[in-house]
């Protein structure tokens, strides 16, 4: 609501009206109640057979504020799943997870984005997302009468992970469930099974352990969902307009944190090294040299244990805080390879052309063609 009321103020021909209408345990028959009465509407609400019908015979043009709609007739404006993954990838990498899993909804166009993001992300660090989606989100409590096949499904999930896999929710509500099932398990938290979910809401500070999550740029949501509808009743096409809001960052709580205090063997020492210092131009007989243990056996061990080289997570380290500076700073790009361990600017453009198939320049140009689109 701050960023609609946000855009509004810029453009004082626009009046609101705010309706607080819950379509919670209705059946969506017969006609919105704003129908007649506005111009245009902004809705936040989940995707079911009978929503986009409802929705258009409201008679006005229509935005949605979540991507539950996606791919049906209503623009939306929802999260950057490409930015989620990055974050996500980095917080299991630093929290010493080495298996990631994916609590998803059936027939959601969006837990589908979200899915390939995170497969495309964690793909780079060699680890396979296994997934699991389900009919509904049991919400908080499971006092639903038809959550029991989604329970028993994330259940099954679960009982097939390995130890350290972080379990990455579509929401906060499917982060909650999969927190109450480990439990109920026995599974411990966060030693074998981390959670964390998406959207930072209340439930994740009453859960127990507290579940960390995604903080999303809400207030920017709805901003750009104001916008876009400001730019139909102009008579602009936005055609299906489907804007990802870049996520701010991830509030982490207990339901991640802790692992990485239990180093046990040279391979997590290496990786905790590697970690704390990749940024630093950092060489592999550094690793070595700082685990104590030869840098041939230390590199066989670490490619058996972990499916890739030391190289190669180092390089992946830092190609993500070169993607982080280009999308949030206007620093030059001798500075970025300069924050990243690099002594000239070429190894680092000679890193991006490698490893995503541009310039730095490139993807700092493309972001934010994408992000003003």
């Amino acid at each position: 609501m701050n960023g609609v009321l946000r855009y509004i103020e810029e453009e004082p021909s626009l009046q609101i009206r705010d309706f607080r209408y819950s379509v919670n345990d209705r059946h969506l028959s017969g006609d919105p109640p704003w129908k007649g009465k506005v111009d245009g509407v902004i809705v936040n609400m989940s995707n079911s057979p009978e929503v986009v019908p409802w929705l258009e015979r409201g008679g006005a043009p229509v935005v949605s504020t979540t991507g539950d709609l996606l791919g049906t007739t209503i623009p939306c404006v929802g999260i950057d799943d490409e930015s989620l993954a990055r974050l996500s990838a980095k917080h299991a990498i630093e929290s010493g997870y080495r298996q990631v899993a994916f609590v998803g909804r059936k027939e959601y166009a969006a837990s589908h984005r979200r899915r390939a993001a995170l497969e495309s992300e964690f793909k780079k660090l060699g680890m396979d997302l296994q997934s699991v989606e389900i009919d509904k989100i049991p919400r908080a409590g499971y006092d639903q009468d038809d959550d029991g096949t989604c329970l028993a499904a994330i259940g099954e999930l679960l009982e097939r992970l390995s130890t350290r896999t972080l379990v990455i929710g579509i929401n906060d509500f499917a982060a909650a469930a999969v927190v109450k099932l480990a439990s109920e398990l026995g599974l411990k938290i966060p030693e074998q099974i981390g959670v964390l979910g998406v959207g930072d809401a209340d439930i994740t500070r009453i859960s127990d352990p507290p579940i960390s999550s995604v903080r999303v740029d809400r207030e920017q949501i709805g901003y750009q969902s104001a916008k876009n509808l400001h730019r139909i009743l102009q008579g602009i096409d936005i055609g299906q307009t489907a804007n990802g809001i870049p996520v701010v960052d991830i509030v982490a709580r207990q339901s991640t944190l802790g692992i990485i205090q239990n180093l046990t063997t040279d391979i997590d020492h290496a990786i905790a090294f590697i970690e704390r210092h990749a940024l630093e131009g950092i060489r592999l007989q550094d690793v070595a040299d700082a685990v104590h243990v030869p840098l041939r056996t230390l590199e066989l061990d670490f490619k058996r244990g972990t499916g890739r080289t030391m190289g190669e997570m180092i390089q992946q380290l830092r190609l993500e805080r070169a993607k982080q500076l280009l999308e949030t700073t206007d620093l030059s790009t001798q500075r970025i390879a300069t924050l990243i361990g690099f002594t000239h600017y070429s190894t680092l453009s000679r890193m991006t052309v490698r490893m995503i198939g541009m310039t730095p320049s490139q993807y700092r140009q493309q972001y934010r063609d994408k992000s003003s689109s």
